[in-house]
């Protein structure tokens, strides 16, 4: 072990905090999540948030309900993390509301943008898009 702190010393390693921070600002933390796995459909169940195939085709991905896949394997177009903020993102994508007033997937270089927080209602289990209060439906 102190061959390895002396290693660490020498070549001024950073703790992995400091890498997020400074040099990816943009991935999540574990104590910034509240939430991550499939997003369900409150009135249908068996469908999921899904980016319909869409993660590589450019820069504001439409999103859109799909039959929920094996949650074993929900690591995939179906998978969302929800952070303490209220932003539900992918690894490299925000859920928004776009210029034209369409939810989609942009990519969150800013994180912290209001553009990218939502709410959501434990009362009428509802999801609202803060900035410009359109709630998410089934669509």
């Amino acid at each position: 072990v102190e061959e390895r702190q002396k290693l660490r010393s020498s070549l001024q390693c950073k703790p992995y905090k400091w890498f997020v921070n400074n040099i990816a600002p943009n991935l999540v933390s574990e104590d910034q999540l509240a939430h991550y796995g499939q997003m369900k459909n409150v009135g249908k169940p068996r469908f999921c948030i899904d980016n319909l195939g869409n993660e590589n085709k450019g820069a504001g991905l439409s999103i859109g309900n799909y039959p929920c896949h094996n949650p074993n394997s929900a690591i995939d177009n179906q998978f969302v993390m929800v952070t303490k903020s209220g932003i539900f993102r992918t690894i490299d994508r925000c859920l928004t509301v776009n210029m034209r007033g369409i939810v989609a997937m942009s990519h969150c270089f800013d994180f912290h943008e209001p553009s990218f927080i939502w709410e959501y209602s434990t009362t009428d289990q509802t999801l609202t898009h803060k900035r410009s209060g359109k709630c998410l439906d089934f669509g």
